[in-house]
């Protein structure tokens, strides 16, 4: 229903409870679904906590964001002071077998950096740590390699200048650009052994 004097739209719509906003949607389970049909539709439910989910049913789901213009997407943690543990973005790939669990790609980048990672600010109450890579668990044969880091640098062309790991330390009272700790560092081979 719309308001003929104000062009807007003058009536909220509730399921559940008595509405204040346009639409109200209460209930315990799934409030909300979108769907194509009844095998292929999203659906979104409210935790007691306020926690959102967002679940994809059908035959091959998926999830694609497209903005528009500059658009971008952004996630921001509601905890902005004090020491958490909570994760603004946490991407959950628990029963990934094969292929990648997160994957940043770009055919088209001409400068700036495809990944940034900075922590900034001067307020740190703890040790910090800007990227922590690991490799845990049992594996299923004692006969595999696991690798932590796998960094590779394979661009071609007259002159260029190859980096497959830059590193810089810099600003405190002992500066360490690389430390290895309880290991071997090879040059030229991957199993280093002490002569």
């Amino acid at each position: 229903v719309f308001s003929s004097a104000t062009g807007q739209q003058a009536t909220k719509i509730g399921i559940g409870m008595a509405p204040t906003r346009f639409l109200d949607i209460v209930g315990t389970t799934e409030q909300q679904r979108t769907a194509y049909d009844s095998s292929n539709y999203e659906s979104t439910t409210v935790s007691t906590t306020g926690g959102v989910t967002r679940a994809l049913t059908g035959t091959n789901p998926g999830f694609s964001f497209t903005p528009g213009g500059t658009g971008g997407f952004l996630v921001t943690s509601g905890v902005t002071t004090g020491v958490t543990t909570a994760s603004s973005l946490a991407v959950n790939a628990n029963s990934l077998t094969g292929g990648t669990g997160l994957y940043v790609a770009s055919s088209s980048l001409t400068g700036g950096k495809l990944v940034n990672l900075q922590v900034s600010g001067t307020a740190a109450a703890a040790n910090q740590v800007a990227l922590n890579i690991l490799t845990a668990g049992a594996n299923g044969t004692s006969t595999i390699t696991t690798t932590g880091a796998l960094i590779g640098n394979t661009h071609s062309g007259t002159g260029a200048v190859n980096y497959a790991l830059s590193l810089n330390a810099s600003g405190g009272a002992t500066n360490n650009a690389l430390v290895v700790t309880a290991g071997r560092v090879g040059i030229g081979t991957v199993i280093p052994v002490i002569d």
